[in-house]
């Protein structure tokens, strides 16, 4: 699982600061992800689009969603389907 108890941690603290719309300190903290839990970086990759499509950075959105999309369908976790299904809504929402 590679370094998930960190990921996990970033992961926490970032949607605590993006819940407080402190949406810049929200990205600095997650650009501390090393990326070596590979089980939390479609989590990671989702909530940077969200925090960048509230900020209005559509393309950025996108290229994160699209990236947890192609990261999460190599994860082996049943639940892919009903994450990607959600973050495909994200992705046609901004795209039209």
């Amino acid at each position: 699982m590679g370094n998930t108890p960190y990921a996990q941690t970033l992961y926490g603290i970032a949607k605590i600061l993006k819940e407080q719309k402190k949406y810049d300190a929200a990205l600095e903290t997650l650009l501390k992800y090393n990326g070596k839990s590979k089980a939390m970086a479609h989590q990671i990759l989702e909530l940077a689009g969200d925090i960048n499509r509230i900020q209005g950075k559509k393309d950025k959105a996108l290229a994160s969603y699209k990236k947890a999309i192609k990261l999460n369908t190599k994860n082996a976790h049943k639940t892919y389907q009903k994450i990607n299904s959600r973050i495909n809504k994200k992705i046609n929402s901004i795209e039209g």
